[in-house]
């Protein structure tokens, strides 16, 4: 039953699309566009009426925040993603990019012991916006949730866009083999009750 209620879960947060975003990254992460501070402080020390004009006409900033920012975030996962000892999920990371942010971002993922990941990192392209990776719980790792770090990079540099994702890692069956461990082997011909 809980296999069933965390795909349910899985499947109603992939169609809402939801998620939790990374800080953002990239070349003007922590800056306005006029180079200030994160802290919407005005890098000359002027004021700052939080409505910025490019000299276009237009405004380029909303309540502080410069909406043409050169940045990138990343959607990561939403509680933990169940995996059981053994298996593989795949796990989906989107990579958001704002303002006039097109470059290509590498996102990397840094797995904890017991767990791997393939590929450790994968490059998306512009023009697209998520990597998917295939995580597996090793045979025999211990029951518990652990935690995946993700790091995304910007080909044109600037700061990177961290964050991280909670895995529950479950116990195989009883009764299952799990490849690669003797604590629960198949059971043999003579075993099972049959005569060879």
């Amino acid at each position: 039953m809980r296999t069933f209620l965390a795909l349910l879960t899985a499947a109603a947060l992939a169609f809402a699309g939801c998620g939790k975003e990374t800080e953002e990254g990239g070349p003007d992460a922590g800056a306005n566009g006029n180079g200030a501070p994160a802290n919407g402080a005005p890098a000359n020390g002027a004021v700052d009426n939080g409505m910025a004009d490019n000299g276009l006409g237009d405004d380029t900033t909303r309540n502080g925040r410069d909406e043409s920012k050169d940045v990138f975030t990343l959607t990561l996962p939403e509680g933990a993603t169940d995996i059981t000892a053994g298996k593989t999920v795949e796990v989906t990371i989107n990579v958001n990019r704002k303002g006039e942010f097109k470059d290509a971002v590498t996102v990397s993922l840094q797995p904890p012991q017991g767990v791997q990941v393939e590929p450790k990192e994968i490059t998306v392209q512009p023009g697209v916006d998520e990597a998917t990776f295939q995580v597996s719980a090793l045979p025999g790792t211990p029951a518990g949730e652990r935690t995946v770090q993700v790091q995304g990079e910007g080909a044109a540099g600037g700061r990177p866009s961290e964050g991280s994702f909670k895995i529950m890692i479950e116990k195989a069956e009883e009764g299952y083999d799990t490849p690669g461990t003797n604590d629960n082997p198949l059971p043999r011909n003579n075993e099972a009750g049959t005569d060879n």
